[in-house]
């Protein structure tokens, strides 16, 4: 379902396309990277964003 719903938005599949084609990054973590992020609008900083989704610490 979730995929359905990123196929049909342009931005979504387009975010989801870029972050899924990062070695280590599949579907679950990109959803994870969009939803904890607001569609990566509230982070800035690389390192921050790295551990504030769970790849790093």
């Amino acid at each position: 379902m979730i995929n359905t719903i990123i196929t049909q938005d342009q931005i979504l599949n387009n975010n989801h396309r870029i972050a899924t084609s990062a070695l280590g990054v599949g579907e679950i973590v990109s959803w994870n990277m969009w939803v904890k992020t607001n569609g990566y609008k509230d982070i800035y900083n690389p390192q921050k964003f790295a551990c504030y989704i769970g790849l790093s610490y």
